[in-house]
């Protein structure tokens, strides 16, 4: 169940450079080719951008192939699961299709030399194919 209530952040408008229609609530990157364009994460745990936005000019809310598209980049956004998540865990990007995954307890993580880069912090619980509202906060940090 999705969190009740105004969903503020700030949003951006890029090109959809993936090749196909782009399917929103997903986790989208920069092209590194084409600086005005969104691509899909090349793979697991990559540095996300932000998550597409449905496309309300379009009957299936998807951003077509070369066509702009709005990119939430702060604030609170439902963002599609890839497997179960907790309340208060970061999450992070699980593989190219740009849906997220538990990455772990904010409250008990431990400092160490392993990078996880998170896209943010789940505010509930989500599971495989569900929507769960993240506080976008996207960092890299040192994990244990």
């Amino acid at each position: 169940m999705a969190i009740q209530g105004v969903y503020a952040g700030i949003r951006v408008t890029k090109l959809n450079n993936i090749g196909a229609d782009a399917t929103p609530n997903r986790v989208v990157v920069l092209d590194s080719a084409d600086p005005d364009g969104f691509d899909l994460p090349s793979g697991a745990g990559v540095v996300g951008f932000g998550v597409l936005l449905i496309d309300m000019r379009y009957e299936s809310g998807v951003t077509p192939d070369t066509k702009s598209g709005s990119i939430q980049i702060s604030g609170v956004k439902d963002i599609e699961c890839g497997g179960a998540i907790s309340a208060w865990h970061y999450v992070k990007i699980k593989d190219t299709t740009g849906v997220i995954v538990d990455a772990g307890a904010v409250d008990s993580m431990s400092d160490g030399s392993t990078q996880t880069n998170v896209v943010g912090i789940a505010l509930e619980v989500g599971e495989d194919g569900s929507l769960a509202s993240i506080w976008l906060n996207p960092q890299t940090l040192f994990l244990a």
